[in-house]
């Protein structure tokens, strides 16, 4: 056999061209069969670049986003092994899965979804979650369900809303969007929007909510002999005998009742029909508001949450921004008492659909979160910085604008003092800027003359170009 010398070989052009070939063959075969499973973008979140390991598991080998991790709730999934006892009020089946769990989505084709009814559940993070759909609606000239009285945060009485109880647009003119507080009830949205409205709601743990009530209204002036004393609140006393004090509440029969309300309250909001209910009735209930809803968000996991969200409707990374004050930070849980482990169980005796509702679909959240790829965690992540950008640049207000490069998750995002603004407005400012607004481009005739050219104004008064 003839031996070939580095000389010859590099002497020699079809004997060279032939070993570069068989160099790349072998390349391509070894990253072809031993392609390790692909992971998101580096170092754009929390741990310089890590994913958590608690949270995402790596099982098997599989080819690009598909499921080849495991996403761990940060609780225990509930598990349908409840005997089938018609006494018993926790019979609830934690393993439905809904029409709208995990569409196929493409998400380089899907289209923006414009028609939303956000129903408000009170205490619940929802004025912070209003100021999104608002803000959605302004930017993208939608038209808003609104009262007929300017200041009003509801519209309509209880879970019924008449042509009077809302702003008058001119004939043929739906909603898009619905963010006011209003008792859900299918019937009045499929008479003001399109058919086509997807409902989102909101939960927070029951017991938190409570705490947050009770201090927000003072609910012990409607419980007569529940003043608390130092060192003793009249959470704490409620919280002692819930069901003696359930029979002592006092409260104005009005149509704003939920307002001030601390037995299933979460539920009322979202329509639980009066009196008594068995196992099978709010079973029956949980699971007609999943097939309504498209999604029910949790305050304890908003980010989460508003990136399932953003996902469902193919909007944009900025369009789930929300201003985070440093009065009312929304991922501070702190409690101001301590309630012991008797207090909250009696309190879910007390307010049980709630617990049921809220146990239910804080698991349904994370099921659909197992669904959505290995890419989600790192969108959050994403988001999450993003958040803490915006944040930190508009509470610098230094009338410098700052852009926020885009990324494979969002597009680039200007931070200006309009946004800033907007992102700090309450539901009166975007009352006021969307009902003007609306008087002009669908108002009734008549109407529109007296309107006259009025520019948006931000919560100070001033006008604001968007």
């Amino acid at each position: 056999m003839r031996g070939y010398t580095r000389d010859s070989i590099m002497k020699s052009p079809k004997r060279m061209l032939g070993i570069i070939l068989l160099v790349a063959v072998a390349i391509f075969t070894y990253t072809t069969f031993n392609r390790p499973v692909e992971k998101g973008p580096q170092g754009r979140h929390h741990g310089g670049g890590k994913l958590d390991e608690s949270v995402i598991r790596s099982h098997k080998h599989h080819r690009n986003r598909e499921r080849d991790y495991e996403i761990i709730p940060p609780f225990e999934m509930p598990v349908d092994d409840t005997p089938d006892d018609k006494d018993d009020n926790s019979t609830m089946a934690y393993t439905t899965v809904h029409p709208t769990t995990a569409p196929e989505i493409d998400r380089d084709r899907c289209r923006p979804h414009h028609n939303v009814a956000f129903i408000k559940v009170h205490r619940s993070g929802s004025s912070t979650v209003q100021n999104i759909f608002l803000r959605y609606a302004y930017d993208h000239d939608l038209v808003v369900g609104l009262p007929r009285m300017p200041e009003s945060p509801w519209v309509g009485c209880r879970s019924v809303i008449k042509s009077s109880d809302v702003m008058e647009l001119a004939e043929g003119v739906k909603w898009n969007i619905f963010a006011h507080h209003s008792t859900y009830n299918r019937s009045n949205f499929d008479h003001f929007m399109h058919e086509d409205t997807r409902f989102v709601g909101i939960l927070r743990k029951p017991i938190n909510r409570l705490r947050s009530v009770f201090y927000a209204l003072r609910l012990e002036q409607y419980f007569p002999g529940l003043e608390g004393k130092e060192n003793d609140t009249g959470l704490m006393k409620y919280l002692r005998d819930p069901a003696h004090w359930d029979n002592k509440f006092s409260h104005p029969a009005t149509c704003f009742e939920h307002d001030a309300c601390v037995q299933d309250c979460m539920a009322k909001d979202l329509g639980l029909p009066p009196g008594e209910l068995d196992g099978e009735a709010i079973d029956t209930f949980i699971h007609n508001l999943g097939k309504d809803f498209t999604l029910l968000l949790i305050l304890e996991h908003l980010n989460h949450s508003l990136v399932l969200l953003k996902r469902r409707m193919c909007w944009q990374m900025e369009d789930i921004l929300y201003w985070v004050s440093a009065e009312d930070d929304m991922t501070n849980y702190e409690e101001k008492e301590h309630f012991t482990e008797k207090m909250v169980s009696k309190y879910k005796r007390s307010s049980r659909i709630d617990y049921h509702l809220y146990e239910h679909f804080n698991a349904s959240l994370w099921r659909q979160i197992s669904l959505e790829g290995r890419d989600f965690l790192e969108e959050v992540y994403e988001f999450e910085r993003i958040l803490r950008i915006v944040n930190e640049r508009c509470q610098e207000d230094d009338g410098n604008f700052k852009i926020v490069e885009a990324t494979e998750y969002n597009k680039e995002i200007y931070i200006t003092w309009s946004l800033c603004t907007k992102l700090r407005f309450n539901r009166l400012a975007w009352d006021e800027n969307i009902r003007g607004m609306q008087e002009i481009h669908y108002g009734k005739v008549e109407s529109k003359k007296s309107f006259g050219n009025r520019w948006p104004v931000d919560v100070k008064g001033r006008n604001i170009t968007v």
